[in-house]
């Protein structure tokens, strides 16, 4: 019996980019397969070259791009297509969904117009029938009244609905092979849920071919088939996704699984990261990419400075078995190993993978009276008035925060968690005032005279680090800047500085650098230096690691239970993200449509949630293990959250709860004990 030919075959792809600085590298010797109805996952690090594979593929590189290889469709070579040949593909019978909706649809024009300007260009159909095509889709990928939805705006879509819509135009044209760059990213976790459960239907219904493109390894362990490791524009790893999770061959891929947070894991052990950042690809070092953050290879040179990988030794063990295994390398570099891992030298568990890290104890294991909180928030709103039309009339106001109330001790994290729009963010800013409560207690009644000689006490961390740092002032000015506000000499403020960098794992002679010389991971740590500055004893931290790779997040998670312990901080922990929340936390409060819903201790909201809302956001979360992916019971939230523009009367949940009852559309429900923490629900518990 023959084995029938890949829909996607891959061999020995390059990409090269020629830059004033010399030519980069980007995807070097690739290699690889996607088989109709089957998902190759291809993960790593920021840089490693993933999303420019597969832009090659599509043909969509930018000028100037050398491409070199074989890529192969169907038995059709795509690579030295013409243009007018390659778009006829394009579209047709393979397509891709981009990272971000909102940018990749065009605002001037109707989510039903784009989607039928796709079906026309290649079905030559009339405006009638690509219509009609386009609302089919719509309904097809779950969006409700696709007929009155077609006619609507990008920006008047969520931002799961524009995900959809993104998928209704991908497989408007019924492609063969679908291809999917960080379809999830930007996604809470419910919304990510449906979306996986979409791709997957569609998938089973039409025989596609998906290539899943993600630094999220529980989405991988949950979709995948095959899982392609990238670094360095190179393969470091592929094997079947149940070998790979169980049995990771390469010290990277074990790097990267060890530093992801996991429902499932305990919290008093430390959390590694893989040291050091992704190598240069414009003068790429000789021998193994990874060997200057290999911890396999330190120890192979004795513990001394990390090899440079330029002795080639014999391949050892299950390497050594397998050494014929090659997936597109050239010769001269590391063959691919069994199963699938370019490698010299076994990765045995017995080994460190990871950087040591520092596991402080949290506040809750103090012993000692408790003192007063720190921090007591009492019936915080926020209310934003409707925006006004071109006739003066404006629309319903927004309550955003809707009576939110909680205390916070010294030393203690309390984690915030929801999906968008539920006023996590919101909470946050009101706390440091740079949001002016519409009405509250304690806090909100401060005028900013008196909140000012307060301010040096609580300190804000924000989500992308880049943005939130001026590009025009170099490192000194940014951390010191407060100071400066605060009557210190400029002298001094220096000084301060340079401790604070050193203190988060920053080079102090870096100091007069500016932010667009810095990582990802290395401009958070300055964002955390410029919080510390005054001594605050309270950090707000809006989603401070969303932005980054799972190796640096794990950096900055550590960085901040470190510096909690050193420097005695609490924190308010603003994230989607219930895996890390659960790593830093001591206590956790769900928000939903601006109030709070349960607010209790990590340990028993994690393993008894009460409220129907928690369990659905728990089961969402993915593990990166294919085998208890596959034994997990999911809840799968349907739709939207309401618009705070007009709440459902009674339970703000109720239209989305598999559990909701009469009273429940009628009466709102209070905050109340059950099961050891504060539920608002009228049937909390199983």
């Amino acid at each position: 019996m023959t084995t029938p030919a890949p829909l996607l075959e891959v061999r020995d792809l390059g990409v090269t980019f020629t830059t004033p600085r010399g030519s980069v590298r980007a995807v070097d010797s690739l290699g690889f397969t996607v088989e109709a109805g089957r998902t190759l996952g291809i993960v790593g690090e920021s840089g490693s070259g993933k999303s420019v594979t597969s832009l090659a593929v599509m043909g969509l590189h930018r000028a100037g791009a050398e491409v070199s290889g074989s890529v192969r469709l169907a038995g059709q070579e795509l690579t030295g297509l013409p243009e007018k040949e390659l778009a006829k593909v394009r579209g047709r019978k393979m397509a891709m969904i981009f990272q971000d909706p909102l940018s990749s649809l065009h605002p001037y024009y109707t989510v039903g117009e784009q989607i039928a300007e796709h079906f026309r260009v290649h079905f030559r159909a009339g405006r009638a029938a690509a219509r009609r095509r386009a609302v089919d889709m719509l309904g097809e990928v779950g969006i409700p009244e696709p007929a009155r939805r077609a006619g609507e705006y990008p920006h008047q879509f969520s931002g799961g609905m524009r995900q959809r819509a993104m998928i209704a135009m991908a497989l408007a044209c019924e492609p063969d092979l679908l291809i999917a760059d960080e379809p999830t990213t930007a996604l809470d976790v419910t919304v990510q849920a449906q979306i996986l459960e979409l791709i997957a239907r569609l998938q089973q219904e039409r025989g596609l071919g998906v290539v899943m493109i993600t630094h999220d390894l529980g989405v991988v362990a949950r979709v995948a088939h095959e899982v392609l490791v990238m670094y360095g524009g190179r393969a470091a790893e592929q094997a079947p996704a149940d070998a790979l999770f169980a049995d990771p061959a390469h010290p990277y891929t074990r790097g990267l699984l060890d530093s992801l947070p996991r429902l499932d894991s305990a919290d008093d052990v430390p959390l590694p990261s893989i040291p050091g950042s992704p190598p240069s690809l414009l003068h790429p070092a000789p021998g193994c990419a990874f060997a200057p953050r290999c911890a396999v290879a330190a120890a192979a040179a004795g513990g001394g400075r990390r090899g440079r990988g330029r002795r080639r030794g014999p391949l050892h063990g299950r390497a050594a078995r397998a050494a014929s295994v090659r997936l597109g390398g050239p010769a001269g570099r590391l063959p691919l190993r069994r199963p699938g891992a370019r490698c010299r030298r076994p990765c045995p568990g017995g080994v460190p993978m990871t950087a040591p890290a520092t596991r402080p104890n949290p506040a809750a294991e103090r012993e000692g009276p408790q003192a007063a909180p720190l921090l007591r928030v009492r019936d915080l709103t926020m209310t934003f008035p409707g925006k006004r039309s071109l006739t003066g009339r404006r629309s319903a106001p927004v309550r955003a925060v809707d009576g939110v109330s909680f205390d916070l001790e010294a030393g203690q994290t309390l984690g915030l968690v929801g999906e968008s729009g539920c006023g996590k963010s919101t909470t946050g800013r009101m706390l440091v005032r740079l949001l002016e409560p519409t009405s509250g207690r304690d806090i909100s009644r401060l005028s900013q005279s008196a909140l000012r000689p307060l301010r040096r006490n609580i300190q804000m961390v924000f989500q992308d680090p880049h943005s939130s740092l001026n590009p025009r002032q170099t490192v000194a000015r940014i951390i010191s800047d407060p100071l400066l506000v605060q009557g210190w000499s400029a002298a001094d403020a220096r000084r301060r500085a340079a401790e604070l960098m050193e203190l988060t794992g920053l080079i102090p002679e870096h100091i007069d650098r500016y932010p667009h010389e810095f990582s990802g991971g290395q401009a958070q740590r300055i964002g955390i230096a410029r919080s510390l500055a005054t001594s605050p004893r309270l950090v707000i931290a809006d989603e401070p690691v969303s932005a980054l790779d799972v190796s640096v997040q794990a950096q900055i998670v550590n960085l901040m239970e470190r510096l909690r312990a050193e420097l005695g901080l609490a924190y308010v922990f603003i994230a989607h993200d219930l895996s890390v929340v659960k790593r830093v936390s001591d206590r956790v409060a769900v928000m939903y449509l601006g109030r709070i819903v349960e607010i209790g201790d990590k340990k028993s909201l994690y393993e008894n949630p009460q409220h129907p809302y928690t369990r659905a956001l728990l089961s969402a979360v993915p593990l990166p293990d294919p085998a208890a992916e596959r034994r997990r019971e999911r809840i799968v939230l349907l739709g939207d959250p309401p618009s705070p523009a007009a709440p459902p009367p009674g339970c703000t949940f109720h239209p989305r709860c598999p559990k909701a009852q009469e009273i429940c559309r009628t009466e709102r429900p209070l905050l109340r004990l059950a099961a050891s923490r504060e539920v608002a629900c009228h049937f909390p518990g199983d």
